[in-house]
């Protein structure tokens, strides 16, 4: 049962195409921003709403893994001693900047709807659907000549 492990030896070569995976985006300031305020609406845990509500350019896994990174920070807030700033500093929203970010949420909700119906009208098919070829990677090698 090597072969089925992951990293083991004798594998089927199955594993090596799927052991690619995106790089993150880093999140911005303003994303960060309207994470915070979310965890302060819907509270620990209930990622989907962030998400739909006030992060909408991020997923609920991203949001979650977002705040997973954020409570690590700010639990070893004490032990700061030579670490570089990061965005997780950020703990609290300027109430003063609400309306322009939720006004923003409001553009970006708008935004991602548009690009799910071009979506659904160009591959007939919710979002996310399967597409024959694939894609996300370089082409096939062209056959050889001979």
């Amino acid at each position: 049962t090597s072969g089925s492990r992951k990293g083991g030896k004798g594998g089927s070569g199955k594993r090596d195409q799927h052991s690619e995976r995106k790089k993150g985006i880093p999140w911005t300031e303003e994303e960060h921003r309207l994470f915070l305020l979310g965890l302060e609406k819907f509270g620990k845990g209930d990622w989907r709403s962030i998400s739909r509500n006030f992060v909408v350019s991020r997923t609920p896994t991203q949001v979650a893994s977002h705040a997973q990174k954020y409570f690590i920070r700010l639990s070893s807030m004490n032990k700061r001693d030579k670490r570089r700033a990061s965005i997780h500093d950020i703990t609290s929203v300027d109430r003063s900047e609400v309306p322009s970010l939720t006004h923003r949420v409001g553009q970006q909700q708008a935004a991602q709807n548009g690009h799910q119906a071009a979506a659904n009208g160009a591959n007939g098919g919710p979002q996310g659907a399967p597409v024959a070829g694939g894609g996300g990677g370089p082409p096939p090698p062209p056959p050889p000549q001979g």
